[in-house]
């Protein structure tokens, strides 16, 4: 399936990362959404995002493998909808807005457009809330969202086959 998806993560305690080319980054505890495309096939479809993101380590590529390949980042849950067409920056865009979100790094996975970033800070610790607003500002760009949520099992890795439907 190809769309648009956003992350939902929470950085435990604050953290000092290296970020690639963005060098040492400073994450502040907190919620924070990633706001991505998964427009290809096989590992660049929604379902190869979700698995990247939930999965096992892997290579490090993209800026958000660095955040998730912390152990203070915990992913809560993604949040998608089936697109062709290039809506992640117009999300990006409306989910910094509607929430009340700050970009804490310039560049973070919009090294490819002009969005300042699309790692968005809510800090909000109202999962719930923030998930019914992610999906809110889905449904008023004409998308229709699907949520999946995420079930810890022990603190181990979490695995793709822990994911659970919501909506």
């Amino acid at each position: 399936m190809r769309g648009i998806y956003c992350l939902v993560l929470k950085v435990g305690l604050a953290t000092t990362i290296r970020v690639g080319s963005l060098g040492l980054l400073r994450f502040h505890a907190g919620t924070y959404i990633y706001v991505g495309s998964a427009l290809g096939k096989q590992a660049t479809s929604i379902e190869g995002r979700v698995r990247r993101h939930f999965g096992a380590r892997h290579r490090i590529w993209w800026h958000i493998d660095y955040l998730m390949s912390s152990t203070r980042a915990v992913p809560l849950g993604v949040v998608y909808a089936e697109t062709r067409r290039q809506w992640e920056c117009q999300l990006n865009r409306r989910l910094l807005l509607d929430l009340s979100a700050s970009q804490p790094h310039r560049h973070f996975g919009s090294s490819d457009c002009a969005c300042e970033s699309h790692l968005l800070f809510v800090g909000k610790p109202d999962f719930n809330g923030i998930l019914s607003e992610i999906r809110r500002v889905y449904r008023v760009l004409c998308l229709d969202p699907s949520t999946l949520l995420v079930r810890s099992r022990g603190g181990g890795v979490i695995s793709p086959s822990l994911l659970i439907g919501y909506e």
